[in-house]
């Protein structure tokens, strides 16, 4: 089990480590233009689509589960089934997405707080991006179902291709053609589409010997499983969202520095997380083979070498971010004041790394588990009675320090149920 651990982890990692370093790539680009309002902006619509996207993420984490169990159980026609369903519910679903688009867009803009420059450029990113939806949710289904399989070396050449395409877009059409925010979200819906297609030719390739009876495919009862599965890792990550959409949106009533620069350290952040879900995602695979194969003895020894790895990724990502801190700030914004404001509040990611990582590892387990009841009790404790009310007394304080300490609280919260929840399940 440890050296096919290390297999997908490593493969994980590279592959999910290029989707935040595509994202740092997008704010230097936009950090070094004339002003800092299309950065902003982005910042600002970036909160509509976490909302709109990450609140579908069980597309990506039930279709690990639910592939990983039956795989683990030897039971091959059944992962196909979960694949093409999956993705004819998602391309579905983002169709839907796409016609009433524009209702989201002017409710969003309209809760969403910023100056009326910054919200400008938010729309422009969000009108060129939005057309990439059904894509998009594909993506994740099929994403999630070569996770379940184990198949992490497609994922690391559709993710690879996928960033290299908005980094060579985004430069084309921000730099050379001027086009800004607009550019970036073009930059971004096309990328996602070439990883659709992508993507399909793997799938496709992958099928064949292994005839799909579609009548079976298309049964209505069967999709209504998936979605009456996936309703608990729906309104976890809803939860999710309500956290990182109110922590953006308080830092833009606290003012455009703060935004920006939150939005650079939230960034940082990101790295960090998708370093960590590279193993995560590695415990995922693994924990629904176990089920699959009744051989849950082994959870013990997963969860303990998964939360070392992971703990020692973030260590190191700490230590070098904390050692270069001014390298990096320069490298994505050229503001001094920005640069100065955000190494004041760059100390505030280590603790909420650390303890971000044991609530990483645990999400793994539970998603790889299907056992989402205890992934959404453990969001909601943290999201609604520890994080809304310290960020709302940082608000009330005008305080981007206690800010981030209702980020520490929040994902303290989140490691320590989910540890309870863990030990409740008496897998060992």
């Amino acid at each position: 089990m440890v050296k096919h651990f290390f297999q997908l982890t490593s493969l994980n990692i590279l592959s999910n480590i290029t989707v935040p370093l595509t994202g740092l790539v997008d704010l230097i680009v936009l950090g070094h233009l004339p002003n800092t309002n299309a950065l902003a902006g982005i910042s600002l619509a970036t909160i509509l689509f976490d909302y709109l996207y990450w609140s579908l993420g069980f597309f990506r984490m039930g279709t690990t589960g639910q592939t990983a169990i039956a795989y683990g159980a030897g039971k091959i026609e059944e992962c196909n089934f979960i694949l093409y369903r999956s993705v004819l519910l998602a391309l579905s679903l983002g169709l839907v997405i796409l016609l009433i688009s524009p209702i989201y867009k002017f409710l969003g803009f309209e809760l969403l707080s910023g100056e009326q420059a910054v919200k400008i450029a938010g729309k422009e990113y969000f009108e060129s991006r939005i057309w990439a939806a059904p894509v998009v949710l594909a993506n994740f289904t099929i994403i999630g179902w070569l996770l379940g399989k184990g198949k992490s070396q497609y994922v690391l050449i559709l993710t690879i291709v996928a960033n290299i395409t908005n980094i060579l877009l985004d430069y084309v059409l921000v730099l050379k053609w001027n086009l800004a925010a607009q550019g970036a979200g073009v930059a971004t819906a096309c990328s996602q589409y070439v990883m659709f297609f992508l993507s399909f030719i793997f799938t496709h390739h992958r099928g064949r010997g292994n005839p799909i009876d579609w009548q079976k495919i298309f049964i209505w009862k069967k999709c209504l499983e998936i979605l009456t599965f996936n309703r608990d890792i729906f309104l976890r990550t809803l939860s999710l969202l309500v956290a990182f959409g109110t922590f953006r949106n308080l830092s833009s009533v606290l003012g455009k520095t703060t935004l920006v620069s939150n939005a650079i350290l939230l960034q940082f952040m990101l790295i960090s997380a998708y370093l960590v879900d590279g193993t995560a995602f590695a415990t995922e695979s693994i924990a629904g083979n176990l089920k699959g194969s009744n051989n849950l003895r082994q959870m013990l020894s997963l969860r303990n070498l998964a939360l070392q790895t992971g703990i020692l990724f973030n260590t190191l990502f700490i230590l070098l971010l904390l050692g270069f801190a001014q390298t990096f700030l320069s490298l994505i914004v050229s503001d001094e004041n920005i640069i100065l404001y955000s190494k004041e509040f760059l100390y505030w990611l280590a603790p909420v790394l650390i303890s971000g990582t044991f609530a990483f590892i645990y999400d793994g387990i539970f998603a790889g588990l299907t056992e989402g009841k205890q992934l959404r009790n453990s969001m909601f404790f943290s999201t609604f009675l520890i994080f809304l009310p310290a960020a709302l007394i940082g608000w009330y304080q005008k305080s981007n320090h206690i800010l981030w300490f209702a980020m520490f609280l929040y994902m303290l919260a989140r490691a320590l149920s989910l540890h309870y929840y863990y030990h409740k399940l008496k897998l060992e």
